[in-house]
C-alpha cells in the first residue's frame, strides 16, 4: 500500500524527522501538504462550523482542529482518486520493528475490513475477530481516540467524505461516532505505530481545552453524547447482524 503522511508545509523539523524515520525502516512515502487551520484560507475550511462544533462538543473549537480534519479529508480524497487502499500517518509518531510485517498483513485485510487502526489503543471495548499467524485483528465496539496511523480502503474513504459535508467534530471524534459514517473500525496487533506525543502537548493543533465554553453547551454536549451513544450501540448491532 502507498503511504501518505499529513504534514504542514511550515513543519520543517517534523518533516525531516519523518523522512529519517521512514528511511531507517525502508518505507517509501509521500507527504500530503496539510491544511493550516490557523492560516485559514483553504477552501475545505469552509466546511468547518465552529458554532455547530460548540453545540455538539461542549467547548469552542480550535482553528487547528478544522485544519486537522481537512488534512485527513485530503487523504480520503487521495484514496478515492487512486481507487486503492492506502496508509495514512499524522507526522508525529514512533515506529516499531514489526512495522513492515504488520503493514504487509494490513494490506491483505483492508479490502475486507475497510478501516484498520495501526497505532496503540490503550484499554478499550473490543472483540477479537481473527487471531492467526502471530497477528490479532480486533473490532472496536468503542473506537479509541487519536488518528496517528490507519489503513483505509476506498469504501471507507468514500463514506467519510460523503458524511463530512460539514466539520462539526474533531476528526477522531467523527471516527468514534460510527452512527455518522457506518464504517466498522478494526485494529491490528502487534501495533507498529505509537504517537510521539500521546498527551498532545506539542500538537500543531494547539491547546484544545484552554477555553471551556459557556455552561449551556455542557447540556447540549450531554444530549448529543447520549444520542450518539444510543445510535452507536444500534450501529454495532447492525454490523453484528450483517457480519461486519
Amino acid at each position: 500500500m502507498k503511504i501518505f503522511v499529513l504534514s504542514l508545509l511550515r513543519s520543517v523539523e517534523r518533516r525531516e524527522t519523518v523522512s529519517k524515520v521512514m528511511a531507517d525502516h525502508g518505507l517509501d512515502f509521500e507527504f500530503i501538504d496539510g491544511v493550516d487551520g490557523k492560516e485559514g484560507s483553504h477552501p475545505l475550511l469552509k466546511k468547518f462550523k465552529p458554532n455547530k462544533f460548540l453545540v455538539r462538543h461542549g467547548r469552542p473549537s480550535n482553528p487547528g482542529e478544522g485544519g486537522c480534519y481537512a488534512s485527513h479529508y485530503l487523504a480520503w480524497e487521495k484514496c478515492i482518486e487512486l481507487d486503492e487502499p492506502i496508509i495514512v500517518f499524522e507526522d508525529d509518531f514512533f515506529l516499531r520493528e514489526c512495522v513492515y510485517d504488520v503493514f504487509a498483513k494490513a494490506e491483505t485485510l483492508v479490502k475486507r475490513y475497510p478501516f484498520i487502526r495501526l497505532e496503540d489503543n490503550g484499554p478499550i471495548l473490543q472483540k477479537v475477530v481473527d487471531d492467526t499467524e502471530g497477528f490479532e485483528l480486533v473490532k472496536f465496539l468503542k473506537i479509541p481516540q487519536r488518528a496517528t496511523c490507519y489503513a483505509l480502503s476506498p469504501v471507507a474513504a468514500k463514506a467519510f467524505v460523503r458524511h463530512s459535508k460539514e466539520f462539526v467534530y474533531p476528526v477522531d471524534v467523527f471516527f468514534r461516532h460510527q452512527n455518522l459514517h457506518r464504517i466498522p473500525f478494526y485494529g491490528l496487533s502487534p501495533r507498529p505505530v505509537a504517537p510521539a506525543d500521546p498527551a498532545g502537548d506539542n500538537s500543531e493543533i494547539g491547546n484544545r481545552h484552554r477555553d471551556k465554553g459557556p455552561a449551556w453547551c455542557k447540556l447540549t454536549k450531554l444530549i448529543f453524547k447520549i444520542k450518539n451513544l444510543f445510535l452507536n450501540i444500534m450501529t454495532n448491532i447492525y454490523h453484528e447482524i450483517r457480519g461486519y
